[in-house]
Formats: structure tokens, sequence, C-alpha cells
């Protein structure tokens, strides 16, 4: 895989993420976060943060982060290799303030949405580094593969 887009829906900002991007040194770290973040509590991810997962089926993964300081909801973001309208669509419900991209214009697969919630007013500093969380995340749901082969970890 060459690349996956990221954009984020508050800004219509679109980059293209590209495996060398992530340090494969993180792939142990990723894979630990992946099976936490599907536990009630989640997976802590960075000093007063969790990460809480939530499968779509086959259509991807949506990663919700919260302050466990505040209870504050931080970002929505939505993993996908697939054309998933759905969850795109419902990416733009529900909002409090208006969204840049359109409900109807997805971007091309494999990508990563990111929402900023409200909670990120409470808590601004987390915006330096969920951004590249998101993405290490990403090429780990993705394309896992592209990360062990490239970090010397080996499959059996």
């Amino acid at each position: 895989m060459d690349y996956i887009n990221h954009i984020t829906l508050n800004t219509g900002h679109c980059t293209k993420s590209y495996p060398n991007e992530t340090d494969r040194v993180m792939y142990p770290y990723l894979k630990e976060i992946y099976e936490e973040m599907f536990n009630d509590n989640g997976a802590v991810i960075n000093d007063g943060f969790v990460a809480k997962g939530y499968k779509q089926g086959k259509s991807g993964i949506v990663i919700k982060i919260y302050c466990t300081y505040t209870g504050a909801h931080v970002l929505t973001s939505f993993i996908t290799k697939n054309n998933n309208n759905r969850v795109w669509k419902k990416l733009h419900s529900k909002v409090l303030f208006p969204l840049k991209t359109h409900s109807m214009a997805p971007p091309k697969p494999p990508y990563i949405a990111d929402r900023i919630e409200v909670g990120a007013l409470l808590h601004s500093e987390a915006m330096l580094w969920t951004g590249s969380f998101i993405r290490c995340m990403g090429w780990f749901i993705i394309s896992p593969d592209t990360l062990k082969e490239e970090s010397g970890i080996t499959t059996t």
C-alpha cells in the first residue's frame, strides 16, 4: 500500500500518510493499544488520555479519545480501507458545529477521517499528538504487514 488519505472533517484538510511516517519499533506498542482499546476502560495512550475502539463490522474501526481527568471527548476517528458511506455519513450527523467536508463526498479509501470534538477546546494540548497517534493506528489497522516488514518482525 502506497499511502492512506487522512482527512480532518472540521477543516477539510486532507494529507497523504506514507508508511515511512510510522516508526516501525512502535508495532508492539500499537498492537497492545489495539488489543486494550476494546475493553470497557479503553487503552491508556498518553498521560490522562485513553482510546476506546469500536469495530464497525468489516467496514473499519472507530476510535474515540477521551481525557481521563475530565471525561471530555477530544477526537473521533474512523479508519477504513473500504468505501463505507454509512460511517462517513454518521460522522457528519449530530455535530455541534459545521464541518468543512460533505456527508456525500467521502475520500478515496483507504482513509482516516478525524472529527475534532468539543472536548478539544478544554484539552488543546492533545491536538499536538492525536494526529500522529491516529496515523500510526491507521497503518497498524489497515496495513499491519507494512509495519512488520519494515520493523524486522517476522510473521508466522
